[in-house]
């Protein structure tokens, strides 16, 4: 489980992926730690080995971006509609279906990574893979 996490995480910080891949991926990792009202330092952890390893090419430093990131996400918990727009801005963000089922395998893992899969974490899961049209 670890290992294909941190092979999507170095195949997408790749210089050649695009800087709104990365940070929609950030957004969508976010997302999957906070979904479950349980935030745990393993999952911190993962995200924070995979902003090691990025190439970060926005005039916003990372740590800026990571607040502005955390509030966007926390503003869409709790409101239905406000979660679906986040996804499908998202999804537009990730430029095509390899990458979207990457980052879905990504998120299964970070969900994971604690040891346990929520109830919240797995319908969240599947509300991306539709959202994404993966499914």
């Amino acid at each position: 489980m670890l290992k294909s996490l941190q092979a999507f995480l170095r195949a997408i910080a790749k210089p050649e992926s695009h800087q709104d891949e990365r940070e929609a991926t950030i957004e969508l990792m976010i997302m999957t730690m906070y979904v479950d009202k349980s935030l745990k330092v393993v999952e911190n952890e993962v995200i924070n080995q995979y902003l090691s390893n990025i190439t970060w090419e926005s005039p916003l430093s990372i740590d800026k971006f990571l607040g502005k990131a955390t509030a966007k996400v926390r503003s869409t918990l709790s409101d239905t509609e406000k979660r679906q727009a986040f996804l499908e801005e998202i999804n537009t963000k990730l430029s095509s279906r390899e990458v979207k089922q990457q980052a879905i395998k990504a998120c299964h893992d970070l969900a994971i990574a604690d040891g346990e899969l929520t109830l919240q974490e797995k319908e969240f899961l599947d509300t991306i893979a539709r959202v994404f049209q993966v499914v």
